[in-house]
């Protein structure tokens, strides 16, 4: 997916840390918009061996959402997971669950960042009998981050406690 720069950003399922009887993680990568990597790929799930299937979405201004299907909450159903991340890279908060219908299973996630919203889509059981059925819903972002600037903090080595002379009060 690119942003309105060109910059691209690129999201996987990768295997490196697999574990018998887990899925991968999902893992990402940034571009310049000249093919050139910004930074190295990072891994996007905060929880061991659960990801699959990510779909992405990146805003003219270089922020982005990732979304997956991941099984931390027990191996029976999958649950859709997202993260969003600042246009440098930095992630936004944590992992958080997009959707759960406790037992049931959700897939297939696809999602949207558009105009301070995310729009996300997936497949889901719940409605029982009849297979899975497409469900949507949308997030309201008010607090994605447009421009973060380093700070040069400090920590003191020593401290020294001055005269308090004249009393002040």
């Amino acid at each position: 997916s690119t942003d309105g720069s060109g910059n691209l950003v690129i999201a996987w399922a990768d295997g490196r840390n697999f574990q018998p009887f887990k899925a991968p993680d999902i893992y990402a990568q940034r571009y310049s918009s000249d093919g050139i990597p910004l930074g190295t790929n990072f891994k996007v799930n905060d929880d061991q061996g659960s990801a699959f299937d990510p779909s992405i979405s990146i805003y003219g201004s270089g922020n982005f959402v990732i979304a997956w299907s991941d099984w931390r909450n027990g191996e029976e159903a999958s649950d859709i997971y997202a993260q969003r991340y600042c246009w440098h890279g930095g992630a936004l908060g944590n992992n958080f669950m997009v959707i759960s219908t406790s037992e049931e299973d959700q897939a297939d996630p696809d999602v949207k960042l558009w105009n301070g919203r995310i729009y996300n889509t997936w497949t889901d059981n719940r409605a029982g009998g009849t297979g899975y059925d497409i469900w949507a819903n949308v997030f309201e972002i008010t607090d994605l981050i447009t421009d973060i600037e380093d700070e040069n903090i400090s920590i003191p080595t020593t401290f020294n406690l001055s005269q308090n002379y004249p009393n002040p009060f």
